[in-house]
């Protein structure tokens, strides 16, 4: 049994979702299906997250700042490993 392709918004999100790193048809159409079936309030926070990340993060070289805030501010996952593996203290939070 063969199931007509999907179109429409649906079909949009899967192929906007195939283009994140690790991400491929089947996990696409997961997380496609999974936000279809959320609340609406959930899903809608996701887009503005990912909005707000555009709107508000900007690349900027080492010598100058832009306004707004500057993606280098941003830790990566190494320089957090590095912290906490150096901290003799446990952090509270």
């Amino acid at each position: 049994m063969s199931t007509a392709p999907l179109t429409g918004p649906l079909q949009r999100l899967m192929d906007e979702l195939k283009k994140l790193p690790g991400v491929g048809a089947r996990s696409a159409e997961r997380i496609a299906f999974h936000l279809l079936k959320a609340a609406r309030d959930d899903a809608l926070g996701l887009a503005h997250a990912i909005t707000a990340i555009k709107d508000e993060i900007r690349p900027c070289a080492a010598s100058t700042s832009p306004t707004g805030s500057c993606a280098t501010s941003v830790p990566t996952r190494a320089a957090t490993r590095a912290r906490s593996s150096s901290s003799s203290s446990p952090r509270t939070w």
